[in-house]
């Protein structure tokens, strides 16, 4: 099974992977929110598998796996750290944090990830270069390193110059 299903409503001893003859309970690996497959304990692999063809296909990758997937000490592990965004408008607003339902993604080569701020309830998908600008103290290699190793993406440098391209 490679495209994920809708994670509601569903056999807590079904799997998408075999027939699980020994009737275990199965968990589920989730893509994006609500979204996945289930798994028994013996095609544990087979689902990790699944998802990350699934996800190097379409280029993104669900916010839960990116976080768990950086540095235990990386802010960005925290998904409650504040983060500096610009506004559109110029303004600068540092009450922003990773929008955790949504996903990590490229856009014309660049890594966009999605902000929301909790306050206004305002959501921003913000490009990598940016939030780079905006916060220095945050190592933004490292999840460019992440998430073109985990996708086998051959991003390049995250530059603006990059948004005006032609897709």
């Amino acid at each position: 099974m490679e495209e994920p299903r809708r994670l509601t409503m569903i056999s807590m001893t079904g799997c998408d992977f075999c027939d699980n003859p020994t009737q275990e309970l199965t968990e589920q690996r989730q893509y994006y929110m609500g979204y996945g497959n289930l798994h028994c304990s013996k095609c544990k692999d087979k689902a990790e598998e699944s998802f990350l063809n699934y996800s190097k296909k379409h280029k993104w990758m669900g916010m839960y796996y990116f976080r768990n997937n950086l540095p235990k000490d990386h802010p960005l592990y925290n998904y409650r750290q504040s983060i500096t965004v610009k506004r559109t408008s110029g303004d600068i607003e540092t009450n922003w944090k990773l929008s955790v339902a949504d996903l990590v993604y490229t856009k014309r080569g660049q890594i966009i990830i999605p902000c929301v701020n909790e306050e206004t309830n305002i959501q921003k998908a913000i490009r990598v270069d940016e939030l780079q600008e905006q916060n220095p103290n945050i190592d933004f290699d490292v999840v460019k390193s992440m998430f073109s190793n985990t996708l086998e993406l051959n991003l390049g440098k995250q530059t603006k110059s990059a948004n005006n391209r032609k897709a």
